[in-house]
């Protein structure tokens, strides 16, 4: 009977490393999809570590919602990094200069953008915030998706949105 406890608690053991392990690889994938400017992927990763915020540990939540701010902000969606950034700060010791200058730069476009315009186009989001400058956004968003279709064509090359 005690030999069957201990056979059973290493297999809990190995399995909960396993999926330690397993959980930082998708971060890992995760923020190298950021990097490589992969959103397809990147937003498939961040909606996997979303779904598993409930069942990690201190140290693998730590790094999920720091993920998810770098996800957030990468996608110009300040007012979401900024909140996952928060919950950092309010759970995390000594985050450091990096995590704060961060932190800095996010809440400022957060509040910069909180009541932005924004016009869209097939590959291009464009926002304002001085009324004025709507003017722009149209001819701003033909040029780009023009410069979309050659880059596309020179390099062989579509990114994902």
């Amino acid at each position: 009977m005690i030999k069957d406890f201990f056979k059973k608690a290493v297999l809990v053991a190995f399995a909960l490393v396993f999926l330690q392990a397993d959980f930082y690889s998708i971060v890992s994938q995760a923020e190298q999809a950021l990097d490589n400017w992969d959103f397809a992927q990147a937003s498939k990763l961040a909606e996997q570590i979303k779904n598993e915020l409930n069942f990690l540990n201190e140290q693998q939540e730590l790094s999920a919602h720091f993920f998810l701010a770098q996800y957030w902000f990468y996608l110009g969606e300040y007012g979401k990094a900024k909140q996952e950034l928060e919950w950092l700060k309010r759970r995390g010791d000594n985050l450091g200069t990096d995590f704060e200058q961060f932190y800095k730069r996010v809440a400022h476009l957060a509040e910069l953008f909180e009541n932005a315009h924004e016009r869209s186009s097939t590959h291009f989001s464009i926002r304002w915030v001085d009324e004025r400058d709507e003017i722009l956004a149209e001819p701003a968003l033909e040029v780009l998706e023009q410069a979309y279709r050659a880059l596309s064509r020179v390099f062989g090359f579509e990114p994902t949105r």
